[in-house]
């Protein structure tokens, strides 16, 4: 039997995580109220899900006995991914898509090629905006870990299940599962201009927008794509011909992203919690002007003193 020390402990992490919440932003800190408060503070058009989530803050219970999340530790999904490699000795970045785009895989490609036996990540890329919107944590088994959302928690299911549209395996785990390495570097990848299409296309057209460029990652080098290319060239110094041979390519790999993101699941929820928001907040400052027009009617119309 092959000793795979590297899988098994990611394996491990994510299993030990099953049934446990999820909260937006959360990094493996256990599940408190004011833990809750705090995320639900820095990432507030979460909030509404955040609070709805936890007995406590939603008025259901006055404390946390009986929560089946209380004293937990709480991830998102790319953070679930990120403590996972992190117990085997490897470094991801937060957010799904940055996960996907920053880090040197030794092997990625769509999910219908996954390796069955190999412990790595799975992602789900979604089709309007072209980025990668969730991140789990596949097992070697047809399973699959992840962080599903602030009702489901971490949960731990079939492959199929789920839509995931790609996979990555990091370097040290392609090395302990004896596969070659797919990620060249900067001077190998292949020259991208007009007309191509394919994987390389949509990571290339990833980094462009991480970059500021507006596009479709649709993978298809088009007129579009070669107008941002030559945008990118000529604000970083090269030649700009559209064309992306090796030093564009080295200059786009070292494109740094923000990192923190939403990831998945229950946006449209938050959305109209924050358009109330806006709506509570238009209606006290109409309030306090109607209030203070009045103030200067009644002052100007008040006699003039005589001292």
């Amino acid at each position: 039997m092959q000793n795979t020390p590297i899988q098994d402990a990611i394996r491990a992490y994510a299993l030990r995580q099953v049934n446990g919440p999820y909260i937006m932003g959360a990094t493996a800190k256990k599940c408190t109220p004011d833990y809750r408060r705090a995320l639900a503070s820095r990432y507030s058009e979460y909030a509404g899900s955040i609070y709805t989530a936890c007995p406590q803050l939603s008025g259901k219970q006055s404390s946390c006995s009986g929560c089946r999340w209380a004293g937990l530790p709480a991830h998102d999904c790319a953070q679930l991914s990120r403590f996972a490699a992190a117990a085997a000795g490897i470094a991801l970045p937060s957010g799904s898509n940055s996960q996907w785009c920053k880090v040197k895989w030794a092997v990625k490609g769509e999910i219908a090629s996954l390796p069955p036996e190999v412990v790595c990540f799975v992602f789900h890329r979604d089709a309007s905006s072209g980025r990668m919107n969730h991140v789990g944590v596949y097992l070697g088994d047809n399973t699959v870990a992840d962080a599903r959302g602030h009702t489901s928690g971490v949960v731990h299911k079939a492959l199929s299940s789920y839509p995931w549209t790609h996979y990555a395996i990091p370097q040290a785990v392609a090395q302990e599962a004896g596969l070659a390495s797919t990620a060249p570097e900067a001077n190998s990848r292949p020259m991208l201009q007009k007309g191509a299409r394919g994987e390389d296309v949509a990571q290339a057209q990833e980094l462009l927008c991480q970059a500021g460029a507006q596009l479709t990652v649709d993978g298809v080098f088009g007129s579009a794509t070669q107008a941002a290319v030559a945008s990118f060239q000529a604000v970083n110094g090269l030649s700009a011909d559209g064309i992306i041979g090796p030093l564009t390519w080295a200059r786009l790999l070292r494109v740094e992203a923000e990192v923190t993101e939403p990831d998945t699941e229950e946006t449209t929820e938050p959305a109209k919690e924050v358009v109330e928001a806006l709506i509570a907040e238009v209606d006290a400052a109409w309030r306090q002007l109607k209030e203070a027009l009045t103030d200067m009617r009644s002052a100007s119309s008040r006699p003039l003193g005589h001292g």
